[in-house]
This record gives structure tokens, sequence and C-alpha cells, in this order.
């Protein structure tokens, strides 16, 4: 999947305090505290401990319907600086998770004019037009992000696998080791350069490709599956892999 590259995101967590009994209300004496009543059957018992006063109205947290989302976040940005393009690129990243990337070309259109230099909103530019099955012009995101920013492993790493939709497998590698090159523990561009390898018929070095990319990313569920294909190309079964996974994992 391309990678896409979010800026100036931001989460708000706040916890709302539980109010402390008041000071003011006296316990009363023994000598005017009632004998207690039994519990009617199937009421809970009390096992001694002193119940927590709940939360007023007022202090109570607000229901997952009320709470804020990220987009509602990017369009209160927006209310407040309209001309705020890491809140639109941000906003486009939200709609392509969602699977609208036209939505979320739109977005990164409106950043880009305000921002032309924006790398970042280019690269996710490019991965939604692949997304939408246009190569081509994914690439051509790529080149101008690359343009602007030449150290852009995301954008290398993107323009190859463009590529290798384009049946182009020696091509997209050349474009992981660059991206390799400025970023040498980069786990996805390992994997890639690992499909296309077997894509070319080579297993076994794919097979190390896919194992590079374990030892950087223990958890990475592409590399992982992608591993046992392989290693099943080789005659050999999804027993032989797993050792192989958990043996290479590092801390």
């Amino acid at each position: 999947m391309p990678t896409p590259t979010t800026t100036g995101a931001w989460r708000s967590r706040g916890r709302t305090s539980r109010p402390r009994p008041s000071s003011t209300t006296s316990r009363p004496s023994r000598s005017s505290r009632t004998s207690p009543k039994l519990s009617p059957t199937g009421a809970r018992r009390s096992h001694g401990r002193a119940s927590r006063p709940r939360p007023s109205s007022t202090t109570s947290r607000p229901s997952r319907s009320s709470r804020t989302t990220p987009i509602e976040h990017y369009q209160q940005a927006l209310t407040i600086k309209p001309d705020h393009a890491e809140a639109l690129n941000n906003w486009g990243n939200a709609l392509a998770r969602q699977s609208k990337p036209a939505e979320a070309i739109e977005h990164y259109q409106q950043a880009v004019k305000i921002k032309p230099d924006y790398a970042d909103a280019l690269n996710n530019w490019g991965a939604a037009l692949a997304r939408q099955g246009k190569p081509a012009e994914a690439i051509e995101h790529y080149q101008q992000a690359l343009k602007i920013k030449p150290d852009f492993a995301e954008a290398l790493n993107n323009w190859g696998l463009a590529l290798a939709r384009q049946g182009k497998p020696a091509e997209a590698i050349e474009h992981y080791q660059q991206a390799l090159k400025i970023k040498p523990d980069y786990a996805d561009a390992l994997n890639n350069w690992g499909l296309a390898l077997a894509r070319q018929g080579k297993p076994a070095e794919a097979s190390d490709h896919y194992r590079q990319a374990l030892r950087i990313k223990p958890d990475h569920a592409s590399a992982q599956s992608n591993l046992v294909d392989a290693l099943r190309g080789l005659g050999a079964g999804r027993q032989d892999a797993a050792p192989s996974r958990k043996g290479e994992q590092t801390e």
C-alpha cells in the first residue's frame, strides 16, 4: 500500500475528575443510627466498601457520539485558519483511510494550492491516484514531491510500487534501493523489494528481503505472509516459516 505522510495531527485526551464528598456532611451518631434493613431477594449485597460518589451530570464524560472525530478537528482548524495546508493534507489522509480517494485528492489539491512546495501532500496525492488504478499519474506526483524533497524515502518507495504495478519489477527494485539508502530501516521498502524479486521468479532472494524486513519490524504482517508464500515456493511449509520469523525478531 502506498505510504501516506501525516503532519500536524493532534488528539485531545481530557479526563473528568471525580468530585470528592463534601466535608460539611457529618456522619450520624451511633445513637441516631437505625438498624439495618434486610435486603430483598435478588438485591446486591454490600461488602463493607463505601461506594464512590458518582460524578454529577455537569462533569460526566461525553458520549461516543459527541466526541470530536479527527476530521472535525481539521474542520475546526480550517475555520480558524482557512489556509491551513497541513490540516487539509491530514483531512485528505483521513478520507483515504476511509477508502475515499477522490475526496482525498480534492483536499490534497487544496493543500498544494496554498503551499505549492508541499511534498507530503504531493506524495499523498500520488498514493490516492495509485489506489484509483492510475500508476502513471501517481508517478508524476511522486516525481514532483522528489524535486522538492530529494531525500523523500516514502515517495521513492511509492514510485517503486507504481512501477511494479506497471509490470516493471527491475525498475521498481532500483527505487526501493534508493529509498533504503536514505532510510536503511525502512521495512516496507524491503518487503516491496522482496515482492518484486518474487515476481522475477527469485523466491530465495525474496525470502532474504522479507527476513530483513522482519528483523526491523517483527510484526510486519505483509512480510510474514510473503515469507510463508516464498518458502512454500521453495518447497518449505508453514512450520518451517514460523521458526525463521521467531528467531530473527529483535528487541
